[in-house]
This record gives C-alpha cells, sequence and structure tokens, in this order.
C-alpha cells in the first residue's frame, strides 16, 4: 500500500486515525498512538496533500468536554512542528475550509460527539466525504466497527490503507500461518469477549494458555470452588465448551487473598484448595514456571491480556514474569511474538522493557482479536470493496 500512498500528490485527503489516548485533566498521559501515526501524516505531507483527520476518543455521551480532541491536536502540533487547524462541527463551513486547505492539517473534533457516526448513517457518511478527494484509513485498531468514518465512507471515495494499518495487517498474518510450536496466551477479565477467539486458536496453536479472571468461570465449570473470584455465571455453560480441547492450559495454582488491595495478605494455593472465602487474583508459583517451560520451545507466541489482577502491583507478578520470559525467548531465539491490548501493552510500558525485544506491539485490542478470529475486519472488506469500485480513478492517481 505504500507504494501507493506515495503516488497521493496534491490532493485533499481525509485520514482516519486511532486517537483514543488517555488523558488527565486535559494533559495526554501516552502519546504512543499519536506518534504511531506520523509516518502516514509525513508522507502525504512530504507529497504536497492537505489531511483532514478524522478520529475518536472514548465512547462520549453530550459531547463531554472531557472527550474533546483538542488536547490531541496541541500534541500532534508540538510533534510536526506545524499548525494544525481545528474545526468544532462538520458543516458547510467545515466542508469549505477542508476545500480551501493548502498542505495544511485540519482536525475533526471527536467523530463520536455524533450519533451518526456509530449508527454508520448513509448522508453522514456522504458529508465526511465532502471533506476530500480520497480516504485513508490508518486506524485498524477501530476497523472491526461498522462506523460511518470506517466503513461508510468508503462507498464514496477512493480508499487505501495507511502505513500503520498496513504494518499491523502484515504482522497479525504471521499469527494466522504461524510458525510451529504455537502458543497463544490469553487473559482478561471476561470469557464472554473472548470465547470464540479461544475456540479459533485452539485449532490453530498448539497450546493455548488462559489467564486473567476468565479462568474462575471455566474452573466453575469444571466444579471447582472458586470463592469469591470474579466469574460470569450466565457463562458458565459456554466454558464447558471449551473443556474439551485437550490444548487449552489452565493454572496449576493460583494467588489468593481475602480483599483486593495492596495491603492484603496472599497465598499461594492450589486449585483445589481454594476455598470460600478466597479471592483468586494471579497466577501461582507453578503456573508461572509451567508458562516459562512452553516458551522455552516455541516458535510463535501470541499474547493478548494480563494474567491476573495487573493494575494492583501485588498482583502483577505473573503477568510481568511471562512479559519478561517472552522478551528474553524473542532476543535469544529469535522467536515470533506477537503483543497486543491496551493492558499488556501498559504492562510491558511500566516493565520498561525495551519493545524490540518482541516482534511486534500491536496497538488494537478488539480489532486484532477479531481479524484473528476471522481473518478480515469491517474496514478491511470496506477498503477492497472500494478499490474495486474506484479501480480507474485509482489507476489514474497511481500513475
Amino acid at each position: 500500500m505504500r507504494k501507493y500512498l506515495e503516488k497521493i500528490k496534491n490532493k485533499k485527503v481525509i485520514l482516519r486515525t486511532d486517537y483514543n489516548v488517555p488523558i488527565k485533566n486535559g494533559k495526554i498521559i501516552d502519546n504512543t498512538r499519536i506518534k504511531a501515526s506520523l509516518k502516514t501524516i509525513k508522507l502525504l505531507l512530504k507529497n504536497n496533500n492537505s489531511i483532514i483527520i478524522i478520529s475518536h476518543l472514548g465512547r462520549p455521551k453530550n459531547k463531554e468536554k472531557k472527550y474533546s480532541l483538542k488536547p490531541v491536536a496541541l500534541e500532534l502540533s508540538k510533534l510536526l512542528k506545524k499548525e494544525i487547524l481545528f474545526s468544532k462541527n462538520i458543516n458547510e463551513k467545515t466542508i469549505k475550509t477542508a476545500q480551501k486547505l493548502e498542505k495544511q492539517i485540519l482536525m475533526l473534533e471527536n467523530i463520536r460527539y455524533y450519533e451518526e457516526e456509530t449508527k454508520n448513517d448513509k448522508e453522514f457518511s456522504k458529508k465526511l466525504a465532502m471533506l476530500g478527494e480520497i480516504y485513508v484509513n490508518d486506524a485498524f485498531s477501530s476497523s472491526h466497527r461498522k462506523h460511518a468514518s470506517i466503513t461508510g465512507i468508503t462507498k464514496y471515495l477512493p480508499s487505501f490503507y495507511g502505513l500503520l494499518f498496513e504494518e499491523e495487517l502484515e504482522n497479525l498474518k504471521k499469527i494466522l500461518k504461524p510458525k510451529k510450536p504455537f502458543t497463544a496466551i490469553i487473559g482478561g477479565a471476561k470469557i464472554s469477549t473472548k470465547i470464540n477467539l479461544i475456540k479459533k486458536l485452539s485449532k490453530k496453536a498448539n497450546k493455548v494458555i488462559v489467564g486473567g479472571a476468565m479462568i474462575f468461570t471455566i474452573l466453575k465449570a469444571k466444579n471447582y470452588e472458586v470463592g469469591k473470584s470474579l466469574i460470569e455465571k450466565d457463562k458458565i455453560k459456554v466454558a464447558k465448551q471449551i473443556l474439551k480441547y485437550k490444548n487449552i492450559i489452565l493454572p496449576k495454582d493460583i494467588i489468593v487473598a481475602k480483599t483486593v488491595s495492596e495491603n492484603a495478605k496472599i497465598k499461594n494455593k492450589k486449585i483445589e484448595e481454594m476455598n470460600s472465602e478466597d479471592i483468586g487474583l494471579d497466577i501461582g508459583k507453578e503456573t508461572i514456571k509451567e508458562i516459562e517451560k512452553i516458551l522455552e520451545k516455541t516458535k510463535t507466541v501470541l499474547w493478548n491480556g494480563p494474567l491476573g489482577l495487573a493494575e494492583l502491583e501485588k498482583f502483577s507478578k505473573g503477568t510481568k514474569k511471562v512479559a519478561k520470559k517472552i522478551a528474553e525467548e524473542t532476543k535469544k531465539r529469535k522467536i515470533t511474538s506477537i503483543i497486543g491490548g491496551g493492558d499488556t501493552i501498559n504492562i510491558i510500558n511500566k516493565m520498561r522493557i525495551n519493545k524490540k525485544n518482541f516482534t511486534y506491539i500491536s496497538m488494537s485490542g478488539g480489532a486484532m482479536l477479531e481479524y484473528i478470529e476471522k481473518e478480515t475486519l469491517p474496514g478491511i472488506k470496506a477498503i477492497e470493496q472500494s478499490q474495486k469500485k474506484y479501480e480507474k480513478t485509482i489507476k489514474e492517481i497511481i500513475k
């Protein structure tokens, strides 16, 4: 796709980015996503294009000020050392401003301020398309959504992937046809969001290691005592489906406490030793050792989701040990390691592990998991359909 983007010159380009960054008191805590978008932006600017940026932040209701993209526009301006125009509305005036841009950047206010965005409204999609001549999707992490700025707009403009989107796609394809042995490590709180993925991976991977609070729903399905641990009662029947796969690895032991706090007294217990007062909060010592041994033999590893309540230091040991081991094996044996999910990345950032010690760190969570599960996304299909529809126009553009 880079060869196409390099041919786009002197155009008004609508660029969909994912600037869903953490903001506290109006200040950006982590600008990783903004930095990741710079490659595509700089390439488009180099070829004298003007850029209209569409992005989102959170899930706002009634245009809440805390979800404004204004701080993001200021941060992007600092990084590019270039003025960023900002539009609070999407109306005729905005369209005229976009049409008059001369090698400039215009950022729109949070696209999710408009309910038409999530409804994938046809007229709204047309209005967005009027802002430019070409559409570029660089928001892989939002491309599992059938939203106006992801799929709707592609029906009305020649459409392309951005460089970050293409990078994500190229690396995640390594999971679709992995070098064996292939180990998948899936953590997180709710089995309801991961059940289909686990089923898919159990057919593809040699071993699927399951961690995080979701294990207690599975253990409950096996009639184990899980105490006051987090479970999804309505998913116990679904969890039983996982038990038929012989390559699913569940923890042998658990770190338990009576309360969820940094001051809690903890015990390392075997699964069968848990009582009605226990709360399971991390994987235990034996489980960590077992995972480390598996990783020493694997050639490909996919990891998504913490293996305990990792936001609390006391219950982050299992997640950190696994992160360190994956980094070591990647560096030592050059295994393929694909890491994804916001919580997983936060742990790596806190540990200050050199990100080069992983093959690829994906900034997408839900999109990454859905792509592995379905091998496509609504955003991918939309670009493919657009390129067929506008084949002649695209040939003219990339001459």
